[in-house]
């Protein structure tokens, strides 16, 4: 009697599989682990830092501290510290006429004297002290040129001026960045012009103080 065909048991498939998937995952979890360590890699660079270049953004007195000394003072020997270092801060003195406005085109003068065209704006302007009946205007000309400033007093619509002065009021400092004005290098310059409004009630003692920063950027 013949005996019965054995037929053999077909693989277990799915237990290979889910062995290899394990072999694999493991190897995959042992690469993981191999990329997480630390690795350190270093570049070297030097540099050389020497003070010899004299300041080509330079701020200097306009004709009306000349024409109005009872109104405008203009000193560059003044300086703050930033980082520790002494720097140049060159300051403006205002005398406002009591219960009068004074327009000025030209308090100081912002010259390039760098050999690449630079894009100039006022920013960052805070003011502090007492600033009870006082009202401050700073703008910044338009007319970009050696020599050159606005035939016109600062005014609202003015092709001759930038039309975002920094005002600074009782109140507080309501604008605090001109716009950008571009001046060209090797001397070409821009004014910078204030409306100065004094109320009939201003106080005889006490001051308002400001600061601002000229910012330059190179094209």
């Amino acid at each position: 009697m013949p005996s019965p065909t054995t037929t053999a048991a077909a693989p277990k498939r799915g237990w290979r599989l889910t062995k290899r998937a394990a072999i694999v995952v493991g190897a995959v979890l042992s690469f993981s682990t191999a990329a997480a360590a630390d690795v350190l890699v270093q570049n070297y660079m030097s540099t050389t830092f020497e003070a010899s270049t004299p300041p080509c953004l330079i701020k200097v007195a306009g004709e009306d501290v000349a024409s109005f000394p009872d109104g405008f003072g203009f000193d560059a020997t003044q300086t703050a510290t930033v980082d520790g270092l002494a720097i140049t801060e060159e300051a403006v003195t205002i005398n406002g006429v009591t219960g009068d406005r004074v327009l000025a085109d030209e308090v100081y003068v912002i010259r390039n004297d760098c050999t690449v065209p630079l894009n100039v704006s006022i920013v960052a302007a805070e003011a502090a002290g007492d600033w009870d009946e006082k009202h401050l205007e700073v703008w910044l000309g338009n007319t970009t040129a050696t020599g050159a400033y606005p035939t016109v007093t600062p005014d609202a619509g003015s092709t001759e001026w930038d039309q975002a002065p920094i005002v600074i009021t009782a109140t507080g400092v309501t604008n605090a960045t001109t716009g950008v004005v571009s001046v060209p290098p090797n001397g070409g310059s821009v004014s910078v012009g204030m409306v100065v409004t004094t109320g009939q009630s201003a106080p005889t003692t006490g001051s308002g103080t400001a600061t601002w920063r000229v910012q330059a950027e190179s094209q």
